[in-house]
């Protein structure tokens, strides 16, 4: 479940959310040049976490991180980090619900100069979700926004960080209408401002795809329901400059497909794809 991290030694890394010895998961290494896969470390509960949901990040001291959905002290989730040369796996963050947030949902970003971010799906003051900051220089967690319902609630999704210096994401509920919103975040005043309520025919509903940016610098968004055909989604991009909404396309017909669960990614050739 979730991406694949191809780290800077060549080889693919990622996790699985069951299996394992104590069927909590594992992350594994696949070494595609000679084709040999193998299970590095079993994600056990309380020591290291359990079920990964997203797959993991590497930052730029050359360390793999990611986020257990479950697991640590109080079972509300981890964050653990690997050290590709040593072979060896750590905790380094329990999650508590207040203040620090609850279920880890998302695959983090290294933000650069030893920041990674992410969000919690649940936690904070109004047990909502926050956006959190660990700091690798300081081995600390800070959270840096809590949802407090209007501007969202339950993000699952990771953020984008984008090249104007603000980072985007969307949240699964919450909003004018509680389906969810798009909002950005200024990582330097720590402020949130939502963008788009989702909501029916037009704008979609319950958005669980993580942004990605296209052509233009604009960011490209899937919802899970809504639109012109009922509870099959859209597609929309949003014009990061002119903060325009603009609906591209409506899954349910039936030579078009319908429902899409996969991520988007933009290609080489300036073509966004999905499945």
């Amino acid at each position: 479940i979730g991406a694949l991290l191809q780290a800077d030694n060549g080889k693919l890394y990622g996790v699985t959310k069951k299996g394992g010895d104590h069927d909590m998961g594992v992350l594994y290494q696949y070494e595609p040049v000679n084709n040999i896969f193998a299970v590095l470390k079993h994600f056990d509960g309380a020591n290291i976490g359990a079920e990964p949901h997203k797959g993991p990040v590497q930052a730029s001291n050359g360390k793999i991180y990611g986020a257990c959905f479950k697991g640590g002290n109080q079972d509300k989730g981890t964050l653990y980090e690997y050290d590709v040369d040593l072979n060896s796996i750590n905790r380094i963050h329990d999650f508590t619900g207040s203040p620090d947030g609850e279920f880890p949902n998302c695959r983090l970003i290294d933000a650069g100069s030893g920041m990674l971010y992410g969000t919690t799906e649940l936690g904070g003051i109004s047990n909502l979700g926050t956006i959190f900051k660990y700091d690798l220089n300081l081995d600390a967690l800070s959270i840096v926004y809590e949802f407090s319902g209007n501007d969202g609630k339950f993000p699952m999704c990771r953020i984008l960080q984008h090249t104007n210096g603000y980072f985007y994401g969307i949240t699964s509920g919450g909003g004018n209408a509680d389906r969810g919103t798009l909002f950005r975040f200024n990582p330097v005043s720590n402020e949130l401002n939502k963008l788009t309520d989702f909501h029916g025919e037009d704008y979609g509903e319950i958005p669980r795809s993580s942004p990605v940016s296209g052509p233009n610098d604009n960011i490209f968004v899937m919802t899970y329901t809504g639109g012109a055909f009922g509870n099959y989604c859209i597609l929309y991009e949003f014009d990061t400059q002119e903060n325009i909404f603009d609906k591209k396309f409506d899954f349910g017909a039936s030579e078009n497909g319908a429902v899409p669960r996969g991520g988007l990614c933009l290609a080489n050739d300036g073509m966004v794809s999905f499945s």
